[in-house]
């Protein structure tokens, strides 16, 4: 019974460390998405690309436009205004429902914190 008991121990801590929660900011789709731990290995693996920032919540706030939700809610996106695209909320709106996304507009305070 210890043996199983040790194995499951050992698996859980495992799993707590899989990686620490950061956001990938893409600047070419001027779009950022958030990972939790869970996911923050995965997701700075496919950010290699671009710039991968540690921590909770570190997607910049300024300029915020909104959220695209993706691939049947399990990937969202926070869309921002300005170069390169300069997308105003319409555009940004249109652009993800053209992917198959949902958007959500931020709220008008959000996007200048």
């Amino acid at each position: 019974m210890r043996g199983p008991l040790a194995l499951l121990v050992l698996a859980l801590a495992a799993c707590s460390n899989e990686g620490e929660a950061g956001s990938c900011y893409r600047d070419p789709d001027n779009a950022c998405v958030e990972y939790g731990k869970s996911m923050g290995g995965a997701g700075k693996r496919l950010c290699s690309s671009f710039k991968w920032m540690p921590g909770e919540k570190s997607c910049p706030k300024e300029n915020r436009l909104g959220t695209c939700t993706k691939e049947k809610g399990t990937v969202t996106e926070i869309v921002y205004a300005g170069p390169p695209n300069n997308y105003s909320a319409p555009v940004a709106k249109n652009t993800c429902e053209f992917k198959g996304g949902v958007f959500l507009a931020a709220s008008a305070d959000a996007g200048a914190r």
